[in-house]
């Protein structure tokens, strides 16, 4: 073994972490305060979804724990009564905005996932179709012949 010396044990190679990034630019609700820009890349965002992951990967970063719509809704509470009455609903709106854009594109995915697995699964009903074995093995009897 000429590669390591004896007495030390071989180190593991370094563990690389993957931080996944949200599809909007900043979930700060500070630097996010205009909610027609919000609203417009979020259903952006739930238009280019290509299959059902990416559709579940928008809405978490949307209207998850920590996503950008929620951490404007955690901010409700440091509002004055007067500012929070004014911003609540636009707020909730969003939100409902988002979750019904999101709820729709997830019908228009899974049907097109359902008429794609149809296609597939198709029978073909111009094939004569197979004798089945218990057909095959019954003989005419002799009388049926005269």
């Amino acid at each position: 073994m000429k590669g390591r010396p004896q007495g030390r044990p071989a180190k593991p190679p370094p563990v690389l972490r993957v931080v996944p990034q949200s599809p909007f630019p900043s979930k700060n609700p500070s630097v996010m305060t205009d909610l027609s820009q919000l609203e417009a890349e979020i259903t952006g965002a739930v238009a280019a979804a290509a299959d059902l992951a990416a559709l579940e990967a928008v809405r978490v970063a949307a209207l998850g724990k920590s996503g950008s719509v929620s951490e404007l809704l955690k901010t409700m509470g440091q509002l004055s009564p007067d500012e929070r009455r004014e911003r609540s609903p636009q707020i909730n709106g969003l939100r409902d905005r988002v979750t019904a854009a999101i709820a729709a594109r997830k019908a228009e995915l899974e049907a097109a996932e359902l008429e794609a697995r149809l296609a597939a699964e198709r029978v073909d009903l111009t094939l004569p179709r197979r004798r089945s074995a218990a057909a095959a093995s019954i003989r005419p009897c002799r009388c049926w012949t005269r």
